[in-house]
Formats: C-alpha cells, sequence, structure tokens
C-alpha cells in the first residue's frame, strides 16, 4: 500500500494499520484482536482463516486461490466505509 492510499470508517480517514475505534469491540471485527479497518487479506473469502496484513509488501498463504484484500470492521457497519486502494 503507498502512502498516499488510504479509506475512511464513516469519517475517520486511515491507512493499512487500521485505528482503535472506542465504539467497536476489536472481538467483533472479522479478524479479531487487531485494529479497526487495519487491511487485512483471506484466499478464496474464508474468514476463519483471514489474516492481518497492515503495512506488510510480503504475505505467505498455504494454497492457490484467489486473494481478497479488505478493512477489518465489524460486519455491521461495512456500510460507512468508503475509499480504496
Amino acid at each position: 500500500v503507498l502512502p498516499n492510499q488510504w479509506w475512511v470508517d464513516l469519517v475517520v480517514p486511515t491507512g493499512p494499520k487500521g485505528f482503535n475505534n472506542p465504539f467497536v469491540r476489536v472481538k467483533d471485527l472479522r479478524v479479531p484482536h487487531h485494529r479497526c479497518l487495519a487491511l487485512c487479506c483471506t484466499m478464496d473469502k474464508m474468514l476463519e482463516k483471514a489474516v492481518y496484513v497492515g503495512e506488510s509488501r510480503e504475505i505467505e498463504v498455504e494454497k492457490d486461490g484467489r486473494l481478497f484484500l479488505f478493512a477489518n470492521d465489524h460486519r455491521f457497519f461495512y456500510w460507512n466505509n468508503w475509499g480504496s486502494i
């Protein structure tokens, strides 16, 4: 992710590290115990195997498949996110 690439949670701009959101319990995020809107990924939309990426340039995957990148948020609040990388 390049430094000028970011996304927004309602009105809070953030990047790949995400931010500490006082209104969301981190255990309820798609990738629990990582920051809200942090860059995460999964293979073939298998959320149980989703991992935190953050600012990393490399990740290792265990199998072939389609890589999905997403902002780590609570499933009821996807609607208020915008931006892209």
